[in-house]
């Protein structure tokens, strides 16, 4: 009986000895089959779905230099519908310790995670929007992996990171970050503050450390505004694109050189401006200008009516191409019970308008919808104007006034 329970128990080793062996086994195979996530510094791991859930078998792997790209109408590969994909991106970035700053940049929706945690959670159809986390981080290697996916239209998928400065201690001057890339992602190869964006290097490059060519610049700053309408403007050779907060409000990221302006409402108070520059060939030149409407004589004041229960006014400028500009893309709420508005400080270009006013369009909104509206010309309704140093009323008033 001995011997039996000896050969049994032997047996019973040999047996949990081979399934240690088939589950180790298992066990290895699988974990070679879940491909470690890329370096971000060498290429993303890019699984592309024919679909916008993330669902399912890759119709594509490959590994991306940078999460960077704007397909336009178009899709990431000929294999790939224009619409209805999405896209999952993995990689591993190695940071000092410090406070980071992650943007997305997306058309349509985009989740975030940073070792393990979602920290960007726009999981919507959206225009192009710009979405911020900051991090605190510790020296070493950190796992991202960024989801995104494009319902329809226009595709747009961009990711960067950048370290923030010291809070404790003020900033006078913009943080630049110096890459030896054309794109402003990763480690930059040297960091500096700068006075002001104002540089026209011609054929040369930076600092010694930077290619003439070949290189690129994002400079972010926190700035004080007064509440109005400011109009920025920059001047370069290459592209450019100009963030306000978590929007993007100018972006020419495209070979080029000339100068660019736009005109955005900026709400009182701290603002993060953050302006992104490459340099392709030849000539290198960044700089950036603004003014307000403190700044500019011919400004005028909009006096209105809007609900005060989830109602707000949507104000657009007609600019000199044609266009309408969304001043505050936000809008205005009421300022007290009666729904009263005055909005002051509208922008007056009295030198293509002269005293006639600058046409405006005004659009009432309530629980979502478009109530009524005045200035929208291209749909037959009758024009409105903004006069210099005059209140201008809209066509709907409160009782009061």
């Amino acid at each position: 009986m001995a011997q039996k329970g000896g050969v049994g128990m032997g047996v019973g080793r040999r047996t949990q000895r081979a399934m240690s062996i088939l589950a180790m086994a298992a066990w290895l195979a699988l974990l070679l089959a879940v491909p470690a996530p890329v370096r971000g510094d060498t290429g993303w791991r890019a699984e592309i779905f024919t679909n916008p859930h993330l669902a399912g078998t890759p119709a594509l792997v490959r590994t991306d230099p940078a999460v960077d790209f704007d397909w336009g109408a178009g899709s990431p590969d000929p294999r790939i519908p224009p619409d209805q994909f999405s896209i999952r991106w993995t990689g591993s970035i190695s940071l000092e310790a410090g406070t980071y700053r992650f943007a997305t940049l997306t058309d349509d929706g985009v989740r975030l995670y940073v070792d393990g945690h979602l920290v960007i959670d726009q999981w919507r159809e959206t225009a192009p929007a710009v979405s911020l986390a900051d991090l605190d981080l510790v020296a070493g290697f950190h796992q991202v992996r960024m989801e995104y996916y494009e319902a329809s239209g226009g595709a747009v998928a961009r990711l960067s990171w950048s370290r923030l400065p010291d809070a404790s201690r003020p900033v006078e001057a913009w943080r630049g970050e110096y890459y030896g890339g054309p794109m402003p992602w990763g480690t930059p190869a040297l960091v500096r503050e700068d006075a002001k964006i104002d540089f026209n290097w011609g054929k040369g490059s930076p600092d010694a450390r930077i290619p003439v060519d070949g290189f690129s610049v994002r400079w972010m700053r926190d700035l004080y505004f007064d509440a109005g309408t400011y109009r920025f403007t920059t001047e370069t050779d290459d592209g450019v694109r100009l963030f306000l907060d978590d929007r993007p409000i100018l972006d020419a990221w495209r070979d080029m050189s000339g100068s660019l302006s736009v005109q955005v409402w900026v709400d009182a108070g701290k603002r993060v401006v953050c302006m992104e520059y490459y340099e392709r060939s030849g000539g290198a030149k960044a700089k950036l200008f603004w003014r307000g409407a403190s700044d500019t004589m011919a400004v005028g004041n909009l006096i209105t009516c809007v609900g005060v229960c989830d109602s707000w006014i949507k104000v657009y400028q007609r600019m000199a191409d044609g266009s309408w500009q969304d001043i505050k893309p936000e809008g205005w709420g009421a300022m007290d019970v009666t729904g009263y508005l005055k909005i002051d400080g509208l922008p007056v270009d009295t030198l293509l308008y002269g005293d006639e006013g600058h046409p405006y369009r005004v659009e009432l909104w309530s629980q979502g919808r478009l109530v009524r509206s005045v200035g929208h010309t291209e749909a037959g309704q009758p024009p409105f104007v903004i006069r210099a140093g005059a209140d201008n009323v809209t066509p709907w008033q409160c009782p009061a006034l």
